[in-house]
């Protein structure tokens, strides 16, 4: 395996390379690194005992498609978070946890952890059916992700797939529909607008 920095250009394809390779009960963390060739960034496994192993980039694509209007560098983290499914229910949900705080500091929630910023997000009126609950979701199954002895992921293999469905509802009920009810106000003629304006002041 590489070192921790700089990584020699590996073939994303060489799967049974990468699905040789075991990490159950091991995984230490996921480290960030970036390709010396092409200058993308890729993400290793690193186990307990020290061994490393390249996830990302790779050629699995069975998972949620990210919705059309999540903001691109959000999509980065969500499709990083899909391809590493199939290798790590952990790290794909850590990554999950990753996308959401990334999109709500996209969204303008840049202060504390991530508990801070979804209570802020709610406290602003982002409190439509459900959404709290799947942010908490979201959070707490990406904080397993990340920390063992949390929840074990290997008996929930749904929930990578699941968190990032939810992300993509998030999109909708946080983007989608906001700019699409302001697309639609504004279209409507001033002498209407006017009289709402006047009926509210």
């Amino acid at each position: 395996m590489g070192p921790l920095t700089l990584q020699p250009h590996i073939n994303p394809n060489d799967e049974k390379k990468m699905l040789g390779h075991t990490f159950k009960d091991k995984l230490k963390g996921v480290i960030k690194s970036k390709c010396n060739s092409c200058g993308s960034n890729t993400f290793w496994l690193k186990s307990l005992e020290r061994d490393e192993l390249q996830i990302y980039p790779g050629n699995y694509n069975n998972y949620p498609a990210p919705h059309k209007d999540m903001p691109e560098d959000i999509q980065k983290t969500y499709n990083e978070s899909g391809s590493v499914m199939h290798l790590s229910l952990g790290s794909s949900a850590a990554l999950a946890r990753l996308t959401l705080e990334n999109l709500l500091i996209h969204l303008g929630y840049k202060s504390g952890s991530l508990n801070d910023k979804i209570k802020d997000f709610v406290a602003n009126g982002f409190n439509g059916p459900k959404l709290q609950k799947m942010l908490d979701v979201v959070r707490v199954y990406g904080n397993s992700g990340a920390h063992s002895g949390i929840i074990n992921l290997d008996e929930k293999p749904e929930v990578p797939s699941f968190l990032l469905n939810l992300i993509n509802i998030i999109v909708e009920q946080a983007i989608s529909i906001p700019n699409n009810v302001e697309s639609a106000y504004n279209s409507l003629p001033d002498s209407i607008k006017d009289a709402i304006d006047k009926r509210d002041s």
